[in-house]
């Protein structure tokens, strides 16, 4: 029997089915027999409680092994956590940071990471799935309590964006060592922010980030003297460098900040960041992410199909309606295969892009 976190539990491989390790019927009868045979101890746990907690905790297993599976079948990518990679966690930290790490707790409880792999599975459900895959993500490790040396982080993302790892503690983090602030952001935001750190690394050149640094004229960027509200920031993160910028805001755009639409109606700058985004994402992902998909993404009610949907319409138009739908959505050259071609060949491109995306 494989093991899960250092709990051996059935394979569904194995030949044999096994029958499960406890029916609600066996476990009701459990409890009867415990209580009239004297079982039930006092001060300590009971039969039926120790039947109850391991009927749970297998179940809990089970499910957490399915979602694995299926990031795993879907994008590609394998989901860690400490309770049975935590050596490997801390190893592959201090190979990636080059700095010990301290304090990684041992103790994670199994319903949170649950919870973690829901968030994933519906993060990357916001984007198309071969537009996920083609990022090459080799691992994200959930970890409890992640420390990079200098206090605790929400998230590290490594090794050229092969590696992401996530914090999923509850509560405010201490940060006060860092950049002085403890607001600890929702998980979402946090997978949203460090995924962009793989894009950023993926889809933009060194031409695009010197285009960036061209929309805030006054290069602001500092790890001290940082301010709530500052004119061409979303957060107070987003002032320590390009990096942190292009993440936060992208992240704040993902999950509906209230915050980011607001801005964007009184701070130019902020428009043209986020612009920028939204071309760069239109463009790597041929067309799928447009504006619709913006909309949609802050209402909140991003349909599952939209991604399929979209691909269908789009691979209906002829030439002269692609060129409006590049003008709808102010597409301009922002993926590496553009460079160099007509209208007319971008849109060849495009269509064999889409052909190969599957939903």
């Amino acid at each position: 029997m494989p093991e899960l976190f250092g709990v051996k539990y059935d394979s569904e491989e194995e030949k044999e089915p096994k029958k499960p390790l406890i029916s609600r019927r066996g476990f009701l009868k459990a409890g009867a027999v415990a209580a009239g045979t004297g079982i039930l101890g006092v001060g300590g746990p009971s039969a039926v409680d120790k039947a109850k907690d391991t009927f749970l905790e297998k179940s809990l297993l089970e499910q957490i092994e399915k979602k694995t599976s299926l990031i795993k079948e879907m994008y590609g990518i394998k989901v860690k956590s400490k309770f049975n990679d935590l050596e490997e966690l801390e190893q592959s930290l201090r190979k990636i940071l080059g700095q010990e790490i301290s304090g990684i707790d041992e103790k994670n409880s199994l319903s949170k990471y649950d919870r973690a792999l829901d968030y994933i599975i519906q993060g990357f459900s916001r984007y198309p799935l071969e537009f996920v895959r083609r990022m090459n993500i080799r691992s994200i490790f959930i970890a409890d309590n992640l420390l990079d040396g200098g206090g605790n982080v929400e998230g590290i993302t490594c090794d050229e964006g092969s590696e992401i790892f996530i914090e999923i503690s509850e509560g405010p983090l201490n940060k006060s060592r860092i950049f002085g602030w403890n607001e600890k952001q929702p998980f979402n935001k946090t997978f949203d922010h460090e995924f962009f750190h793989v894009l950023d690394n993926r889809l933009l050149d060194k031409n695009r980030r010197l285009e960036w640094l061209g929309l805030d004229e006054s290069g602001a960027y500092a790890t001290d003297k940082l301010v709530e509200n500052k004119k061409g920031f979303i957060d107070i993160y987003a002032q320590t460098s390009t990096l942190e910028d292009r993440a936060s805001l992208f992240s704040a755009m993902m999950n509906n900040s209230s915050d980011v639409w607001k801005r964007c109606k009184t701070d130019e700058i902020i428009q043209r960041k986020i612009l920028f985004l939204q071309q760069m994402m239109f463009s790597n992902t041929y067309g799928l992410v447009n504006q619709e998909c913006w909309d949609l993404l802050k209402s909140g009610s991003l349909p599952t199909d939209f991604f399929k949907k979209r691909k269908a319409y789009l691979l209906s138009l002829d030439f002269n309606q692609f060129q409006q739908e590049l003008k709808s959505n102010n597409w301009r050259h922002f993926n590496k295969d553009e460079y160099g071609k007509t209208e007319e060949k971008i849109w060849e491109l495009y269509k064999n892009k889409l052909k190969e995306m599957k939903f």
